[in-house]
């Protein structure tokens, strides 16, 4: 296993100590902040370029932060922002010397079980935030996410103002914790692997007689607001957090600014293959917003009572589940390999199995929350994934799958298909050769019009 390097760990922390001291008691006001923080993180590079090189940019990374205290914050915030929350987030980068806690990566192709203590997170946060996480070692560093705030600052611009928009939500955890104390708990990240031996193929759902499970259908309610008890599924990159911390807005990025302590993830998860998917649990909402994508908007701070389990964590669980881009190839879904592709991602985050950790493993698993995975920017076909899906719960048994449309008008008639299904008692194999019959029509109707003439929906209803 390879140890996460910590900022202590780094040869120059006495001096970046000092820097980071010196935030503690600089004058209330945005320049001199700019001014630390670029010699904090030139004194940082120096573990990573020479001095002869240049570590320093022209340009400061922190002219957004800077940006964002000017134009954002009222007076009182301002002085919230330098008197409180900015010696608090140094103190929890020096809370590393004293509270260390084991933390490895979290490798491709070894499932594992990572546990951390919610107040060990906020020191991890705060370091990432202060941007002096030690960067990923070289062998790692094409396959893991970002780990520190830089280009997150650097984005925030006139022309991107869904960024402040972000930063406002991340500001929300650090601020409570500031006010409130540090959070009791765990957080815990599980990689789950799939052996080559237990993947899904074509003979063995063709085969299942398994019965298809409950399916519920709800038109517009947003994923977040569903049942704490069920496993949501975040429609992840293959990287976590995807472009959290760079420009990125979509759900899984406004899913991760909502709930900082999923950022922790980035630190130390390699990036998921395609047998691989990772849950995260005791993880908790602390900011909430409107609009999606680039018209998103900060509506305030949030507070759920959620109770903690024996074990000290919190109900909420994820799963990210990485899709294909099908944009610019969508005949490229219909092919059966890439139908197994998608339907093995599926059974892999849905199937729950969290080696080595006896206090999850324990409870039966839970119905799953889902939606248009990889439909939007992605190309996907919602009526192909919303019926993979389903196929998959189903083959694992399942006692619910709960299908948010998002008002996407290519599923509405889900239900009817569902209906029509169920009623005529359609097993788990039968409705994988139907699948099957209708990727062959598709595929010949774009290899004939470059187009989909034909919907699953329509087909299956036709012809059930």
């Amino acid at each position: 296993a390879t140890p996460v390097a910590l900022p202590t760990d780094l040869a120059n922390w006495p001096k970046l100590k000092r820097h980071l001291e010196a935030l503690k008691r600089i004058e209330p006001n945005p320049e001199a902040l700019v001014k630390v923080l670029d010699d904090l993180h030139e004194e940082y590079m120096l573990n990573y370029v020479s001095p002869a090189t240049g570590a320093g940019s022209a340009r400061s990374f922190f002219t957004g932060l800077r940006r964002f205290i000017e134009q954002r914050m009222s007076d009182e915030q301002r002085k919230q922002f330098f008197q409180g929350l900015l010696p608090f987030l140094v103190d929890r980068v020096l809370a590393l010397e004293a509270g260390r806690e084991p933390l490895n990566y979290a490798c491709q192709q070894e499932a594992s079980v990572t546990v951390l203590s919610r107040e060990f997170v906020s020191s991890l946060l705060s370091a990432a935030f202060l941007c002096v996480m030690p960067q990923h070692p070289k062998d790692l560093a094409i396959s893991m996410s970002a780990n520190g705030f830089p280009a997150f600052f650097a984005a925030i611009q006139e022309a991107t103002p869904h960024q402040a928009e972000k930063l406002q939500c991340v500001l929300s955890y650090f601020e409570r914790l500031q006010r409130e104390g540090l959070p009791a708990g765990k957080l815990v990240v599980a990689r789950s692997v799939l052996p080559s031996k237990e993947l899904l193929t074509s003979a063995k759902l063709a085969a299942s007689s398994r019965p298809l499970c409950r399916l519920l259908v709800e038109p517009e309610a947003s994923m977040k607001d569903a049942d704490t008890n069920l496993l949501h599924v975040c429609f992840g990159n293959s990287f976590l957090g995807g472009g959290v911390l760079l420009t990125g807005v979509l759900q899984e990025e406004t899913l991760f600014v909502h709930n900082p302590e999923l950022i922790t993830s980035m630190l130390f998860v390699e990036a998921m293959d395609n047998n691989e998917a990772v849950y995260i649990m005791g993880y908790e909402p602390f900011s909430q917003s409107d609009g999606y994508g680039l018209k998103m908007k900060f509506t305030g701070q949030v507070r759920e009572s959620l109770q903690p389990d024996e074990a000290g964590i919190l109900p909420s669980r994820l799963v990210s589940m990485d899709a294909v881009p099908y944009r610019g190839f969508p005949a490229e879904q219909y092919v059966k390999q890439n139908l197994l592709r998608d339907t093995n991602k599926a059974y892999v985050a849905f199937r729950q199995s969290y080696k080595q950790c006896p206090e999850l493993t324990a409870s039966a698993p839970r119905g799953v929350v889902t939606g248009n995975w990889g439909c939007g920017a992605f190309g996907g076909d919602p009526q192909l994934k919303s019926l993979l899906q389903w196929l998959v719960a189903s083959q694992l048994e399942l006692p619910v799958l709960q299908y948010h449309k998002f008002s996407d008008s290519r599923v509405d008639r889900l239900e009817e298909v569902s209906e029509k299904l169920q009623s005529a008692k359609c097993t788990v194999g039968q409705l994988w050769k139907r699948i099957l019959d209708y990727c062959k029509i598709a595929s010949k109707e774009f290899e004939k019009t470059d187009s989909l003439q034909t919907e699953l929906f329509a087909h299956l209803l036709k012809t059930a």
